[in-house]
């Protein structure tokens, strides 16, 4: 049989304090799908790159030994976790639709699962391009239609306290539709007091636009007694 060990190696750029914008559209469910021959021990060490998405993959591992014509081959597999996740992560809270002339809110979930201390994190909101599902940056063709504002009496950057005993807030803006289209509400977060990519999480979500609900008509059905009115008098004829 044969043991795989399965190492992840993340980036550790401390010059760059900008985060990647992580997407929905771009989340890889196949981080990595590779073949390798193991020593002469049965062991083998696959090195990657942990993908920006944010979760628990499972990492599965087949082996099969090569066989003769006087020895078969034999097969084994196992199975493990990895959990990816940063020191200050994202998770969007919006809706996936309004109507023109909504008033709504929307905002992140700030995570901090491995504070050992108070840490303070600045949230800041704005309206994008909608994404392209293409790529992990917004199109660069595209541009903004004007469907969504930030309601301008809020403030577009909100600061919270994380601490052990507190990991997770909710930060939420006020937005409004004005007109039928698509924009991306995007979230940066960061620790001012840390520059460092680690310490800054970008997450964008794109809303639609719709227009104005028209007049709904509603049909139902009741039974009415024959021939009578209102008051209880007769005010009409059957099968005339």
């Amino acid at each position: 049989s044969a043991a795989c060990v399965v190492k992840c190696t993340g980036s550790k750029n401390r010059g760059d304090t900008s985060a990647q914008l992580r997407l929905s559209s771009d989340f890889k469910t196949v981080p990595v799908f590779t073949v390798v021959q193991t020593k002469t021990d049965g062991s083998a060490i696959v090195r990657f790159k942990s993908p920006p998405n944010l979760g628990t993959f499972n990492v599965r591992a087949y082996a099969v030994s090569k066989g003769s014509s006087d020895k078969p081959s034999k097969y084994g597999a196992n199975e493990t976790q990895v959990i990816v996740r940063r020191p200050i992560s994202l998770t969007a809270s919006a809706p996936l639709s309004v109507r023109v002339e909504d008033d709504f809110e929307a905002g992140v979930i700030v995570s901090a699962p491995d504070a050992a201390a108070p840490i303070t994190v600045e949230v800041t909101a704005q309206i994008a391009a909608a994404a392209d599902a293409s790529s992990n940056a917004t199109n660069a063709t595209a541009t903004l239609d004007g469907s969504l504002v930030l309601l301008p009496a809020d403030p577009v950057v909100q600061t919270v306290r994380l601490s052990p005993q507190q990991q997770q807030v909710e930060v939420r803006f006020r937005y409004q539709a004005k007109a039928i289209g698509s924009s991306g509400l995007r979230f940066d977060a960061r620790v001012p007091d840390i520059a460092s990519a680690d310490a800054a999480d970008a997450t964008q979500q794109d809303v639609q636009v719709q227009g104005q609900q028209g007049a709904v008509f509603i049909a139902t059905s009741f039974a009415l007694q024959t021939g009578s009115t209102a008051n209880g008098s007769s005010g009409r004829q059957e099968q005339l």
